[in-house]
């Protein structure tokens, strides 16, 4: 490394040199560090009990304050969100696909009961039966229900198997259940 200078500007700097020599490949070869640590071993990696951060004071809390505000901005969204698909359902009435979307953005605003609903009422009124079923699977799998979500996903496997995050959802329920 450079001395004196950051990591980011000693791999640059490593980088130009081995452009350099790009041309010449017998005068560039990889090292194995694990070995040259043998015979020259690292003299500024010493234990320390100082923490390692760098970073500045406060900037814990600012970059809790700057989560918080995303947080609230998602969720203002979500509701926002969920507030004209209301509209829509009011002026149109309610179908499958529309539910099944409302839904999801009641499980993503953690409202897991009326989700359940929306989903269940999304299939009776001809929602695709893959995407409300996988929808359900989802929330069984926040309830840690693997082995029901697993059984859940099974059914929207049955209904389309063209969808690889049913597949990557039911593993996921396989291994969480113990059904490895």
């Amino acid at each position: 490394t450079l001395l004196g200078h950051s990591f980011e500007e000693a791999w640059s700097s490593a980088a130009q040199e081995l452009t350099r020599w790009q041309d010449q490949p017998d005068r560039v070869r990889r090292i194995d560090v694990r070995s040259a640590w043998g015979r020259f071993p690292p003299v500024s990696l010493e234990r320390s009990d100082q923490p390692s951060s760098t970073l500045p004071a406060g900037t814990g809390a600012a970059i809790e304050a700057e989560l918080g505000a995303l947080l609230a901005a998602q969720t203002a969204a979500a509701q926002a969100k969920l507030r004209g698909l209301e509209q829509v359902v009011q002026a149109k009435g309610p179908s499958g696909a529309l539910l099944n979307e409302k839904g999801m953005l009641l499980a993503a605003l953690g409202r897991l009961a009326e989700a359940r609903s929306e989903f269940e009422q999304s299939l009776k009124l001809g929602s695709p039966p893959a995407s409300a079923l996988n929808n359900l699977g989802n929330l069984q799998m926040i309830e840690e229900q693997a082995g029901q979500a697993l059984e859940t996903y099974g059914k929207a496997l049955d209904e389309s198997e063209a969808v690889p995050a049913i597949h990557r959802n039911a593993a996921l329920a396989a291994y969480a259940s113990g059904n490895e």
